[in-house]
């Protein structure tokens, strides 16, 4: 069975590698950039390892790992050096308590320890948990599940950064179900008393050191890109970069599929299709054959962000080594979201005596970093990360980049999950076969979700091909 897979993002390779463990299947990939990986993008400068989109992927999603293991990558495997992040609040910086699960606290005393917000906002949200206050489930609100339960001091102080900067976005407009399924329970908890005994923060019983939480590659995460795409074309797959997939229409026998290359349009026939491209790009293609799809698919929004990279030789840095960077929530007057202190989480990244950091910049709504030449975005945020960590001493500026990712991020409103499946009601019901879609805006963002749901479209592809 000929099967071909439009997007060459990790998605998009997770789909043509598993579809190419069948010696059966006759596999095309088509990609319209010069290069594979979509978001995932890494770069050498002067020996420096240079991550322009994630530098990471979470080990308790499998679909990483499994690939990892299956490419013989397991054993190279490294965890980031660093890994303790700080919230930038009114001009200082503070430690975050251990005891938060991505932001949300269940026991009643542990946000009396979080400073960077004020102590109404603390005292609130004490008193959420101690009360059980807890808002309707059904309502898949990450935000007003979390306002309930918190306040929206602690709302927005704490979770929103932490949460909503995964993908750029806010918890306020983003699923539950999408973004963090694990805080349901704590979040609609009932009353939660303080366990019994005398306790003061510092004074846990030493645990064995915790299991990692993300991996990359000494290569960086270009490393698994390379290694997947070597796959496929060792399975006899066919990859095809520079060409742009412009229409797709189904056939008797299958499909038609129409691409341009180097100025010329040509076109292939195929059995089954795999739209691993993201849903602005894949409701263009469904847009004359599925109608209803194609609408609903262009609801899904995205943002837009961008990643400067900067390394700063012999700079004035005096945070512990183990932080590993800093969120910036809303309101704190500065255009970065976030700073990743690269030199601190991979040492081996950086040059010597150089203070490697990322820093993201541009929330979804917040685009103003789209009028902002590179030189200008590079001295506002080399400003603004002297201002945030308190450098003192900048030092010189040896490396400077900036990569731009416009419409790059999916955003998974509340009820996102009966979205996806009315889209893929529609296309079924505009009669379609043997195509399935791929891609971050599906389930999640991330390189494992990514990949999860490029080999699991693959895997809905394959019952036909036993015909």
């Amino acid at each position: 069975m000929k099967v071909v897979v439009v997007g060459g993002g990790i998605a998009g390779l997770g789909a043509a590698y598993e579809l190419s463990l069948n010696p059966k299947n006759e596999v095309v990939l088509f990609e319209s950039e010069e290069r594979l990986g979509g978001k995932i993008l890494t770069q050498k400068h002067d020996g420096r390892i240079i991550e322009a989109g994630a530098d990471a992927f979470l080990r308790r999603n499998p679909h990483g790992m499994k690939l990892a293991e299956e490419l013989g990558l397991a054993g190279e495997l490294t965890a980031p050096a660093a890994g303790s992040a700080l919230l930038y609040s009114n001009g200082h910086l503070q430690q975050m308590p251990r005891e938060l699960a991505m932001g949300v606290p269940t026991d009643p005393r542990v946000p009396l320890h979080t400073h960077s917000i004020s102590l109404p906002a603390r005292l609130r949200a004490s008193a959420g948990i101690l009360l059980g206050l807890r808002g309707d489930p059904n309502t898949d609100s990450l935000g007003l599940l979390c306002q309930r339960r918190l306040g929206r001091g602690f709302t927005q102080g704490v979770v929103d950064p932490l949460i909503g900067g995964i993908n750029a976005g806010s918890v306020f407009g983003s699923s539950i179900s999408i973004m963090a399924p694990q805080l349901v329970a704590p979040l609609t908890a009932g009353p939660k008393l303080p366990p019994k005994g005398n306790h003061r923060r510092g004074d846990e019983v030493p645990k064995q050191k915790p299991a990692p939480i993300f991996a990359s590659l000494p290569g960086g995460l270009g490393q698994l890109v390379d290694a997947t795409a070597e796959a496929v074309r060792s399975n006899g797959a066919e990859i095809v970069i520079g060409a742009t997939v412009v229409g797709i229409e189904p056939k008797k026998d299958g499909w038609l599929v129409s691409f341009e290359r180097a100025g010329t349009m040509e076109s292939i026939q195929a059995d089954g299709l795999v739209l691993a491209a993201p849903a602005y790009h894949s409701a263009d293609l469904l847009r004359p054959i599925a109608k209803e799809a194609a609408a609903k698919l262009s609801q899904i929004r995205y943002s837009s962000v961008a990643i400067c990279s900067l390394g700063l030789k012999g700079a004035d840095y005096h945070l512990d080594d183990k932080i590993s960077g800093v969120l910036i929530p809303k309101g704190q007057g500065f255009l970065t979201t976030a700073i990743s202190i690269s030199s601190s989480k991979w040492p081996s990244w950086a040059a010597p005596d150089e203070l490697l950091i990322r820093a993201s910049v541009g929330r979804f709504g917040d685009y103003r970093h789209l009028e902002i030449d590179d030189s200008d975005l590079i001295d506002l945020v080399a400003n603004e990360a002297d201002s945030i960590l308190s450098l003192g001493d900048s030092g010189e500026l040896g490396h400077a980049k900036v990569f731009r990712w416009e419409n790059a991020l999916a955003q998974f409103r509340p009820h996102h999950n009966k979205l996806i499946e009315a889209i893929r009601l529609e296309i079924s019901n505009a009669g379609l076969r043997n195509i399935t879609l791929a891609g971050s805006y599906l389930s999640g963002s991330g390189v494992p979700s990514s990949l999860g749901s490029g080999r699991k479209a693959a895997a809905e592809i394959q019952p036909a091909q036993q015909g």
